[in-house]
């Protein structure tokens, strides 16, 4: 039983050090743990067909997939991938969607990516895209910023 008093220190100080970080936070946004708000990027997506440039897409992290609508799916021509996913949406709802594979430009990168299509979709930017496209969102700034040189797919370097 030596060892609970060293795991309860630990526990306490793992808190301590927490709740100084979300004070830090709540002061710097006032109150409000949100302190990036929404973030939107202009993006381009094209397929067989062509391409569309889309303004003002909110970038979700907590979506997976990028959601694009029917509209802009068969306008690029998207190359459809014989499978269908159940979304989960932020409203409690789940859908069955369509995946299509695209390419996406984004602050001059571009990437090939998967996108999900179904009724009354409201587009957004998926974690999925912006991996593939080597960006991440700054949780500080609420900008998006480069995880990898852009043109490459894979990143590696010794530490």
């Amino acid at each position: 039983m030596g060892w609970v008093k060293p795991l309860a220190v630990a526990c306490i100080s793992a808190f301590n050090e927490v709740q100084k970080f979300m004070s830090l936070k709540t002061d710097r946004c006032k109150g409000r743990l949100d302190a990036v708000g929404h973030i939107y990027a202009d993006v381009v997506v094209e397929g067989s067909r062509g391409e569309i440039l889309l303004r003002n897409v909110i970038v979700d992290v907590g979506a997976s997939y990028t959601v694009l609508s029917k509209e802009v799916v068969e306008k690029v021509g998207a190359w459809p991938i014989p499978y269908t996913v159940r979304l989960e949406l932020g409203d409690g709802r789940a859908v069955e969607a369509d995946i299509y594979a695209v390419i996406i430009r984004l602050k001059e990168r571009s990437a090939p990516t998967l996108a999900a299509c179904f009724e009354g979709a409201k587009m957004v930017l998926g974690v999925r895209t912006l991996e593939d496209l080597g960006l991440r969102v700054d949780p500080t700034s609420g900008k998006l910023e480069p995880t990898r040189p852009a043109g490459s797919a894979y990143f590696y370097y010794e530490i």
